[in-house]
């Protein structure tokens, strides 16, 4: 039987769509595969703890803490350059072992509960004031720290100001004290200007583990900038940090 030539047409329409169906879709290689951004949370304006975990293998008996700012940050909605304001408190090293069985998400109606900006994020943090704890390093910078020999030649500074001391209750708090500036304001303001301080650790014990927290406040932030805000570096004798994390706005992952 001889078939029409619009029932060969509709049959040849029929198999091409199928094969169409079953081909697996071809990427051209020109073609980007575009990752969403992950916005980074931000303490505008009040002390936050850290949301990093700044673990260590301790190289040898003392390591070298350094705290990098960046000092000024350019606003899109202006296209001025913005004093970020960064500072640090409540920065403490104690043994791995006392760190994670003293680190608690903040309490409900604690002052530190709804804390970064912007949507409020539980960060557990070190509660600092437990009984029991022993530390290598426990700095409230309450009084100028530089006798305590924090380096402050290279834009760290001394001001009032500070972290809560008992952050695991409701407000009122006790922010007496002081706070550690990275960077000052300046009339003729670089984008490329970092800040930093950095303090020497004696005492430790080699190839023990160890865990360095802080709190950390910053007043102008740029939410969606890919610049990093601040990193935390902790050296042993040589150049290459044993333990480094940065924090931006919008990364996939802490450095």
């Amino acid at each position: 039987m001889r078939l029409s030539t619009s029932f060969r047409v509709l049959t040849f329409l029929l198999l091409g769509a199928a094969l169409v169906v079953a081909a697996p879709p071809v990427r051209a290689q020109g073609d980007l595969v575009v990752k969403k951004p992950i916005d980074r949370r931000f303490p505008e304006g009040q002390f936050c703890a850290l949301p990093v975990d700044i673990e260590f293998t301790s190289p040898g008996s003392s390591v070298r803490v350094v705290f990098e700012a960046r000092v000024f940050i350019l606003d899109p909605n202006d296209n001025q350059l913005h004093w970020t304001q960064q500072s640090i408190d409540n920065v403490m090293l104690t043994d791995a072992a006392a760190y994670d069985a003293h680190t608690f998400a903040p309490p409900s109606g604690s002052a530190s509960e709804n804390c970064y900006n912007p949507e409020p994020a539980k960060i557990p943090y070190l509660y600092f004031n437990d009984a029991g704890l022993t530390f290598q390093l426990s700095e409230l910078f309450d009084t100028d720290p530089t006798a305590r020999g924090w380096d402050m030649t290279h834009g760290a500074y001394f001001h009032a100001g500070s972290a809560p001391r008992n952050p695991e209750v409701a407000f009122p708090v006790d922010d007496d004290g002081g706070s550690l500036g990275l960077g000052l304001d300046s009339a003729s303001p670089s984008a490329d200007e970092v800040a930093s301080t950095e303090i020497v650790i004696n005492g430790l014990t080699q190839g023990e583990n160890f865990n360095l927290s802080a709190w950390w406040d910053a007043h102008h932030v740029i939410f969606g900038s890919t610049e990093t805000f601040l990193t935390v570096s902790v050296f042993g004798s040589g150049p290459t940090p044993v333990a480094r994390k940065s924090w931006g706005v919008v990364k996939r992952a802490y450095r």
